[in-house]
């Protein structure tokens, strides 16, 4: 399945891979289109995205492609998203000028659209790259600014293959902002690759002292939960493993919030091991999960296992369905316990389906807000 192409000046051109020469032409025309649309009012900027914000909510994937990208059916994709916050825009405030790039990291599904409305509403004009892994939330989002009346010249959007539409970017010295999700990793070597790029610009230009542009990390990990002694340990279990490899939780594990780990307390953790393991067998995990979107992931779990049984954590759950969505390959699902605080395995934080069970603590307690309807904590310290 291919992405519809770029967008560049209004125009949509059924192109697959972005060039450099790609990337050029689009900052041409956002340098074209910034004056007019940063002159709007910040009220009528942010009356037009509300309106873009609303019809891209109500209806994201109008043909079907990222739902059968995912392999779900239209309406599990749209019980999906319904779990995700909804892109929102922001109070309207004073022109920032300049260009931004906003480069989102697909499992975080909607938070490109959060970030791309949130530079549009200071009065910037914006280059989207989407991931071609999921390409289609942000090709939806652009075309339907352009219809709610975004300037054709105020947002561009290519598709991005690695970092080098991005670095060509920056080479170019005309970027003054960047906003980019990571998965699992801290960013500062994509913040140094973007400073290096744009340095090179300022010494092409003989501008030796030229001001860093300024970068944004988006970070998407994966979540935390935790089992207190009052927990009822079977509930918690059935909870936790929705959350941790649900089909339509988590896209089987793949997603921003998916739980990873969860602190037990130390009198729940051996009926709280055995109600997981039972639930992993039911709560409808049985299914075909959903399609592997990120190639990578497989290649993460051999390792993610391999260091966990170097480390000496007990692996005592490793499987998954029986086949793989539309007979493609399947999700496999790892569940470890006997785990200390200073191992590396504790320490990656790509969402992923593993989930690491350690002994109660008093460490922070976290779950992305979509999962609160399951029962589980919100973001931020209990």
């Amino acid at each position: 399945m291919q992405s519809r192409g770029h967008l560049i000046d209004g125009v949509r051109c059924p192109v697959g891979r972005s060039t450099a020469a790609d990337v050029q032409r689009a900052l041409d025309a956002l340098e074209r289109g910034a004056r007019p649309w940063g002159e709007r009012s910040p009220d009528e900027r942010a009356a037009l995205l509300e309106r873009g914000a609303r019809r891209f909510s109500s209806e994201p994937d109008p043909d079907g492609a990222l739902a059968a990208r995912l392999a779900l059916q239209p309406a599990e994709l749209a019980q999906l998203l319904a779990r995700r916050p909804p892109p929102r825009v922001a109070a309207p405030r004073a022109r920032a000028g300049g260009l931004s790039l906003v480069r989102p990291h697909w499992g975080a599904l909607l938070s490109g659209a959060q970030a791309a409305l949130a530079e549009l509403a200071a009065g910037r004009a914006v280059l989207l790259l989407a991931d071609p892994r999921v390409p289609e939330l942000v090709e939806r989002l652009a075309d339907v600014l352009l219809e709610v009346g975004v300037e054709p010249g105020a947002l561009a959007q290519l598709t991005e293959h690695g970092r080098n539409g991005l670095l060509e970017a920056a080479a170019s010295g005309r970027v003054a902002r960047f906003v980019l999700g990571v998965a699992g990793e801290d960013g500062r070597d994509l913040v140094a690759a973007v400073e290096r790029a744009a340095e090179r610009a300022g010494f092409g230009a003989g501008v030796v002292d030229l001001q860093p542009p300024e970068v944004e990390l988006v970070r998407v990990e994966r979540g935390v939960a935790r089992v207190a002694l009052e927990d009822d340990p079977e509930r918690r279990a059935r909870e936790v493993a929705r959350a941790a490899f649900g089909r339509l939780e988590t896209l089987s594990g793949q997603l921003d919030g998916q739980v990873g780990v969860v602190h037990v307390h130390a009198r729940r953790l051996s009926r709280f091991t055995e109600a997981l393991l039972r639930a992993l067998e039911h709560e409808g995990l049985a299914d075909p999960p959903a399609a592997f979107v990120d190639p990578s992931l497989s290649r993460h779990l051999e390792e993610f296992r391999d260091l966990g049984l170097d480390e000496g954590a007990t692996l005592i759950h490793e499987g998954g369905p029986s086949q793989g969505p539309r007979g493609g390959a399947r999700l496999t699902r790892l569940v470890f316990t006997n785990l200390e605080p200073q191992m590396q395995l504790v320490a990656c934080s790509r969402p992923a389906p593993a989930l690491l069970l350690m002994r109660g603590t008093a460490a922070p307690h976290t779950m992305s807000p979509h999962t609160m309807s399951d029962g589980l904590p919100g973001r931020g310290s209990d």
